[in-house]
């Protein structure tokens, strides 16, 4: 055996490999995403090192790592046909690439709630980490929509309205519900319970200085095929 070779089995038998330390996890993240990470067998409530999300097709939706808990370094998101929508980088907090998903079936706009912007202000709005329609998943769940919303599908639409603070969380949401042939309906709900990832939003910003805001995402109900009751979730976007 080479020397070299001999030094690398030894350094094997000193440092177990991080596989032999760690176990892989799965868990549901929402109604239609689920969560795959791994965590050290010591304690299986601390998430370290690889970490994804999968959709209902088993598309990963999300790449990225924990280190002992947190979040760490350069996390990608990306659409169910794999296109990079997203860089994050959680070591220093900073948005390295956004795309416009052209594909989305969520409609997004927002409101300033302080400090009305003056005509030269500078405004940014605000946004998800990891996309509206990654942030729309999180939060969607089809038991929400109403018997008569179902059978109407083709006229309504569902939009939720999210209250986010000056730091970048989620505050509340509200679920609306609209349509030529409906009653207006409104459902409160609770972020209690929700995955931290649906809390994360980078805030509106005027001049830099981050301010209270409305996001809102608008989603056509004929965009989506929704089997009632039932577990799968499926964008068509042949439909109009």
């Amino acid at each position: 055996m080479k020397p070299i070779l001999v030094a690398s089995v030894l350094l094997l038998a000193a440092f177990p490999s991080f596989s032999q330390d760690h176990q892989t996890q799965k868990k549901t993240l929402s109604r239609h995403l689920r969560e795959v990470y791994d965590v050290p067998k010591r304690d299986w409530k601390i998430k370290d090192g690889p970490y994804f999300v999968i959709n209902d097709e088993g598309a990963k939706v999300v790449k990225g790592a924990y280190d002992n808990g947190t979040k760490s370094g350069i996390w990608s998101y990306l659409n169910a046909g794999g296109d990079l929508l997203q860089k994050y980088d959680f070591s220093h907090d900073s948005l390295l690439y956004s795309a416009v998903d052209s594909g989305s079936i969520v409609h997004t706009d927002f409101q300033l709630l302080e400090f009305p912007a003056n005509d030269n202000d500078k405004i940014q709005a605000p946004y998800k980490i990891g996309g509206a329609e990654y942030g729309f998943y999180l939060l969607f769940d089809d038991r929400d929509i109403p018997a008569d919303v179902k059978s109407a599908t083709s006229t309504a639409s569902m939009t939720y309205v999210l209250t986010i603070s000056a730091k970048g969380e989620l505050e509340s949401y509200t679920l609306l519900f609209s349509g030529s042939v409906i009653l207006d309906k409104t459902i409160h709900r609770s972020i209690r319970g929700l995955p931290a990832d649906a809390l994360e939003f980078s805030p509106a910003k005027i001049n830099g200085m981050g301010v209270r805001s409305k996001l809102t995402y608008m989603i056509p109900l004929n965009v989506m095929h929704v089997d009632y009751p039932g577990e799968n979730y499926h964008a068509d976007h042949s439909k109009p």
